[in-house]
């Protein structure tokens, strides 16, 4: 049984994360089974880009319909809203 330091692990685990950021690691990883699924099937079943509108809460202060147009603007197809307390 080979000894890790913490070092080795921070290392590793930097890398790891670097390569899940890239999208080389998860490319690899789920290669097989993306290969499996048709081109057509992989569009239809895409997951819509979403943002929490807690990220936006000082434009929604301001105004919410030009917020919400801003964001779907940006390409976001889902929100999870936000309602700011008032009092």
């Amino acid at each position: 049984m080979s000894s890790l330091t913490r070092r080795d692990f921070l290392a590793r685990t930097g890398a790891g994360a670097a390569l899940l950021a890239t999208g080389t690691l998860a490319d690899a990883a789920f290669a097989p089974a993306a290969l499996a699924v048709s081109p057509a099937r992989r569009a239809v079943s895409a997951r819509p880009i979403g943002i929490e509108l807690y990220a936006v809460r000082n434009e929604l202060r301001r105004d919410l319909p030009a917020t919400l147009a801003a964001v779907k603007s940006y390409g976001y197809e889902v929100v999870e809203f936000f309602a700011p307390c008032l009092g």
